[in-house]
């Protein structure tokens, strides 16, 4: 018998929404490793490190394998550059 208080206001009756607020982090682009919801120089140095891994290599970042087939190549960066530069607002 509690309506849902979705948007964290104390008031119940309201819908979640995510994405609007800097205290949200749920989205990002894909590419942005350190989560700030910039794609940049910063991510795009640890997609470097992780270029080429295989699953089980130590160096291996699933976030930067964007088809998870299990590798970091040239098909994960194709994408990377789409996003890199971008900006995700709220």
């Amino acid at each position: 018998g509690v309506l849902l208080d979705g948007d964290g206001n104390g008031v119940g009756g309201d819908n979640l929404i995510r994405g609007e607020s800097a205290t949200d982090n749920f989205f990002r682009y894909f590419g942005d490793y350190d989560g700030n919801r910039i794609v940049n120089g910063i991510d795009l140095s640890r997609f470097r490190m992780a270029n080429g891994t295989l699953v089980g290599d130590p160096a291996f970042n699933s976030i930067f394998d964007f088809n998870g087939d299990g590798i970091i190549n040239g098909l994960d960066l194709a994408r990377f550059r789409f996003r890199n530069g971008t900006i995700l607002e709220f």
